[in-house]
């Protein structure tokens, strides 16, 4: 009898001791798939099941999710009739509950304040380490924060949506970020497929394969000395725009159709940033527009880049990009672009057309132009509306 206590006793003890062990087994597993404490890699039960169940992949740059931005390019022109197809902002959403009070800083960061909240952050992520993506190479890192996303239906499609909204948004509001080719900045996702506990999504913003994303030209041994020339070229126009608020507008106008030439063969460097049409002075209407408004907000005159289409001079519609910016509260219309035409065999430009789109109202520039509210299916951009008549 006492021999059989004492084996009812061990096999008890045994048994205790199997649950003990099956539970902290359980457990580990638990911590270590849940990433809720830092396993060392050669004890992570996660690694054995990923590779084992060849579940990890890795960044495919066939698959790779990146802002777009198409241009054509056409022959050699004979006038300020660029032919590009830029996709600039994709916003998403409306303007929203802003204070209308403090319209320098809205007008300031327009695009931005059409974002949605992803937007914004990335947006934000991106003009938080502009000092380290002037190493044309540095990445980053969003870790799983869009993992919600994208693991839900048409989360990838509306993550790249966000995405390009952030990076057009960024140039739009900020053009003295000249130094940086969006269209070589890639949507990074890593994803990763656990047995029983789905897909964990990793995020971030880089380069490819060690390529640059910066403009050509552009190092990031010389961005700081560009800078500095551009700021210096800037502070020069900033100067000697004296007066009201009119004719300091009127005379970066015609700075602006004085010293820049249009190119009309696409060929050089930095033509569609304002590095390009304030320090080389050669430009298409993109950088007109951003060197523009580059300097209205040195002059603290609320104003923003303006996307769309216009006829040009033989009648045609092309994507363009102009201006509007804001006096007495009300909002009109620029076209440097178009008031500094093109003349056949040298000479000088009528005054009449040097000024044909200078401070317009709506029903002028609505013969010719039209805005692109709609720059992604089911997102619509708004526009200052403009005021009715000329100034």
């Amino acid at each position: 009898m006492n021999i059989l206590k004492k084996q009812e006793g061990s096999a008890s003890i045994f048994w205790i001791l199997i649950i003990i062990i099956l539970l902290g087994i359980s457990a580990w597993i638990t911590v270590d798939l849940l990433n809720l404490i830092e396993i060392p890699e050669q004890y992570s039960i996660k690694k054995y099941i990923t590779e084992f169940a060849n579940l990890e992949y890795e960044f495919d740059e066939d698959n790779v999710e990146k802002r777009i931005v198409k241009r054509k390019v056409n022959s050699t022109t004979s006038s300020n009739d660029g032919d590009y197809d830029i996709d600039v902002g994709n916003v998403v959403g409306k303007q929203e509950g802003y204070d209308e009070s403090d319209d320098l800083y809205i007008y300031k960061r327009y695009y931005y304040m059409q974002l949605d909240s992803d937007g914004k952050l990335i947006y934000d992520a991106i003009i938080d380490n502009l000092s380290n993506l002037k190493s044309g190479e540095y990445t980053i890192d969003f870790g799983d924060r869009f993992n919600d996303l994208l693991n839900t239906e048409n989360g990838e499609e509306i993550l790249n949506n966000h995405f390009q909204s952030a990076l057009n948004a960024v140039l739009l509001d900020n053009p003295d970020v000249f130094y940086l080719d969006i269209t070589k900045m890639y949507l990074l996702t890593k994803s990763t497929t656990y047995a029983f506990f789905g897909t964990k999504y990793e995020v971030s913003i880089g380069a490819v394969d060690g390529r640059s994303y910066l403009n050509k030209g552009f190092t990031s041994s010389n961005i700081s000395r560009a800078e500095a020339n551009l700021e210096n070229i800037k502070a020069g126009i900033v100067r000697n725009a004296t007066g009201d608020t009119v004719n300091k507008i009127k005379k970066v106008h015609d700075y602006l159709i004085d010293n820049l030439e249009y190119d009309s063969t696409f060929e050089n460097d930095n033509i569609y940033n304002m590095y390009g049409a304030l320090v080389n002075n050669l430009t298409v209407c993109e950088g007109y527009a951003k060197a523009f408004k580059s300097i209205m907000d040195d002059l603290e005159i609320p104003c923003v880049v303006v996307c769309g289409y216009a006829q040009n001079s033989k009648g045609e519609t092309e994507n363009h990009a102009w201006n509007y910016v804001m006096i007495d509260n009300e909002w009109y219309a620029i076209d440097t672009t178009w008031d500094d035409p093109i003349i056949i065999g040298g000479g000088v430009a009528s005054q009449e057309s040097k000024y044909k789109y200078f401070l317009r109202g709506s029903e002028y520039m609505e013969s010719d132009h039209e805005e692109d509210g709609e720059l992604v299916e089911g997102a619509n951009f708004a526009y200052p509306n403009l005021n009715k008549i000329d100034y």
